[in-house]
């Protein structure tokens, strides 16, 4: 039988061969080839929040939950009167950008930080690299991710 600090020491062992593991997929995804490449990811929604204040700083997280993928950029710059944040996609390969584009037809004279959630479901396991753009086509922040389900 393992006593309690042997245990904890066989614990610390398996999570740190589970994180190598973790890179080494992460090393060796192949970026350039996925064999059904129009439909294995959607975006399922969208959210965009109120104006949050003006101190806000900007930061973009993923969150990869099974086969799906959430981005959360807070502190994305708009016109305060814009009709509408418009979210669009395209991929070459595993490769995906996502585009924020602000729909302002009657601008005014302020901006606003914002938080836009968009949600992804992927229909492929694999290492896929997503790319955030703004309106301005500025990369916020790219990542690479591993869908295993």
């Amino acid at each position: 039988m393992i006593d309690e600090p042997d245990n904890a020491i066989l614990i610390k062992v398996v999570q740190f061969g589970c994180i190598i593991l973790m890179l080494l997929n992460i090393l060796t995804c192949d970026f350039e080839y996925i064999e059904n490449e129009d439909c294995y990811y959607e975006i399922t929604a969208v959210n965009v929040s109120s104006c949050e204040g003006q101190d806000v700083e900007e930061e973009c997280d993923f969150d990869v939950r099974g086969n799906r993928v959430t981005i959360i950029h807070k502190g994305a710059v708009y016109n305060c009167c814009h009709d509408q944040i418009k979210i669009s996609s395209e991929s070459y390969g595993n490769r995906i950008r996502i585009f924020e584009t602000e729909i302002c037809p009657n601008p005014c004279f302020c901006e606003c930080p914002y938080t836009i959630t968009i949600r992804l479901k992927f229909y492929e396991s694999g290492c896929y690299r997503i790319s955030l753009y703004n309106d301005n086509n500025r990369l916020i922040r790219k990542a690479d991710i591993i869908i295993h389900f």
